[in-house]
């Protein structure tokens, strides 16, 4: 199952014209662990400060529900930020229901994003990690 072809091409196309926001938003480039297919290759996530969610922005959560999603922050501190959200339902193929659950991990001194992919449901899961770097891109207004 490999999602992320075309959306790459339609998310990065949707980015242009974009402006800058109030809280620190990264883009983040992620190397795939495994040939899956369904971990994001690019993630993008606006931290606000004090804040217990993370607006993201990743392609396969694009692909899928065509809109950016708002992860649960798990753990902030000096060293890192770890926040989780679920894509909406994917029926892929062989008819098979599928929602991913993502989590994240940002190390705020090695500016590295750690990816965990899991189909819910299923075992089979996918890692990838990538450089970040900050940037000046509002996510809510991507695509208006």
């Amino acid at each position: 199952m490999r999602i992320s072809v075309l959306a790459a091409a339609v998310f990065g196309s949707m980015l242009i014209g974009s402006t800058t926001v109030s809280g620190a938003t990264y883009s983040c480039k992620i190397n795939s662990l495994d040939k899956i297919g369904w971990v994001p290759e690019t993630v993008f996530f606006t931290e606000e400060k004090g804040a217990d969610t993370v607006h993201t922005l990743d392609n396969v959560t694009f692909a899928i529900g065509k809109k950016t999603a708002m992860a649960k922050v798990l753990v902030n501190n000096a060293k890192r930020i770890t926040f989780k959200w679920r894509t909406p339902r994917y029926v892929n193929r062989e008819q098979q229901n599928i929602i991913f659950s993502i989590k994240a991990t940002y190390l705020r001194p090695k500016k590295l994003l750690i990816l965990y992919v899991k189909p819910e449901g299923y075992h089979n899961d996918g890692t990838g990690r990538g450089p970040c770097v900050e940037v000046k891109k509002d996510l809510n207004k991507i695509w208006k």
